[in-house]
């Protein structure tokens, strides 16, 4: 039987028709044959040998390779303990024929859940290992798929939140965004309407408030919590912040 599911990358969305396409060696071996769709095979296990548009190549574990659509290819040769499986991929253009290794924890993990898929019908891990095999291929050669977070408001505002309750200099966060001092405090109050020391005190007073509200702590212990090493100073500060 024959399946088809729909995988989501971003704003791009691809079906996936697979079927019983694991196999072992001697079965792995097919006639030249071409699809209407673009196809994907993966190598787990062994090493396998194929031919594609005339031209002889070799697959090691953990190697797909995609497939353009209506191009002849056929599997030559594969190693005893080779498994491979092949699904097509409708809206998928992916240039012309190229390679990709992925880890082998994600190679056996969807070898693994399609040969529980066949079994048991558990489709929840096989749709997330299909999708991060289309996604190795939709990427450019050399692209990255993690890279840092440059929105500089959401990094600051997550600098505030994780480290308000510990000893800051405006140094610290112009650091970890790479800016110099000056241009570090402007953003700072571009994005948080205040200046940094006072972003600081708020963090702190916001979560004193909440704490008192909904923990059972002394206030001394909440003084620690938010960052103060005395409790005369904090109270001062909380009764000043909100004037009572």
């Amino acid at each position: 039987m024959v399946f088809e599911t729909e995988i989501y990358l971003g704003k791009k969305s691809f079906n996936v028709i697979i079927g019983e396409g694991f196999y072992r060696r001697h079965k792995i071996l097919s006639t030249t044959h071409k699809h209407r769709y673009g196809e994907i095979h993966l190598i787990s296990g062994g090493n396998a040998k194929y031919e594609i548009n005339g031209k002889t190549i070799v697959l090691k574990r953990n190697e797909g390779v995609f497939i353009p659509p209506d191009m002849f290819h056929r599997c030559l040769d594969a190693d005893d303990n080779a498994y491979c499986i092949a699904f097509q991929i409708v809206g998928g253009d992916f240039g012309e024929m190229r390679i990709n290794s992925f880890i082998e924890s994600t190679v056996n993990g969807l070898r693994e859940s399609a040969e529980s898929f066949f079994k048991r019908s558990a489709e929840d891990e096989l749709i997330l290992y299909l999708s991060l095999i289309v996604s190795g291929f939709n990427r450019m050669d050399g692209e990255k798929a993690i890279v840092p977070v440059k929105n500089r408001e959401f990094l600051i505002y997550e600098f505030f939140a994780n480290n308000y309750n510990r000893e800051l200099a405006l140094n610290d966060i112009a650091n970890e965004l790479h800016l110099s001092e000056k241009q570090a405090s402007r953003m700072i109050e571009k994005y948080m309407g205040n200046n940094f020391r006072t972003e600081i005190l708020k963090r702190k007073m916001e979560a004193a408030k909440y704490l008192i509200e909904t923990e059972k702590m002394s206030l001394e212990e909440v003084a620690a919590a938010v960052g103060y090493s005395s409790y005369a100073g904090f109270w001062k500060a909380f009764t000043s912040f909100y004037n009572k």
